[in-house]
């Protein structure tokens, strides 16, 4: 039996240091893109750049953002998704997923819009955690989630509906992120 500081932890709890240092990685990521446009050009998603092999950018891409309110919102979902997984003791599993989505959605939307020479920004990762969630969560619950995301979904489509928050929203992002969580979740809930 171990000793220390990290032998008498709880499930909710033994995720939390990780946890912890991936969200101040992030967050302090998400605010170098703001500010230093050094950083920004280095972690935006940009087709050319990953050609020319720059693999980080499959992750990077999600953290940096076009401006504050942009960043403001990502990061305020990133942390009710992140209560929302630890209070459900998944926390740590939800940042393995989240390594898994962020590539495989950078890969899908290169797919989906071959004419779009970069993306930024979380939104897309954070509707796949949702999903992800939901799926790992069952019940009429998820289902009654999930049903949620797919009418938001839904919504975004229709022509006229108001998408834009001072900031260009990659809508097929939330798209993909939802429909990557979900595959993503139902494969871990299987395995």
């Amino acid at each position: 039996m171990g000793t220390g500081p990290a032998a008498g932890r709880t499930g909710a709890d033994a995720g939390l240091a990780p946890a912890l240092i991936v969200a101040s990685t992030s967050i302090a990521l998400a605010l170098a893109s703001l500010w230093w446009p050094g950083a920004f050009d280095l972690l935006v998603l940009e087709r050319g750049q990953l050609a020319r092999g720059q693999l980080w950018r499959l992750w990077s891409g999600h953290l940096a953002h076009i401006d504050a309110p942009h960043a403001a919102l990502n990061l305020a979902g990133a942390g009710l998704l992140a209560l929302i997984a630890r209070r459900r003791h998944e926390l740590d599993a939800l940042l393995r997923a989240s390594a898994l989505m962020m590539p495989l959605l950078s890969v899908a939307l290169l797919f989906l819009m071959p004419s779009q020479q970069a993306y930024a920004g979380l939104s897309g990762l954070l509707h796949g955690c949702a999903a992800w969630l939901l799926i790992r969560r069952g019940g009429w619950i998820g289902a009654a989630g999930l049903l949620l995301i797919a009418l938001k979904l839904l919504l975004e489509s229709l022509p006229g509906y108001p998408v834009q928050h001072g900031f260009p929203v990659v809508l097929e992002a939330h798209r993909a992120g939802a429909l990557i969580g979900l595959l993503v979740g139902l494969f871990r809930k299987r395995g």
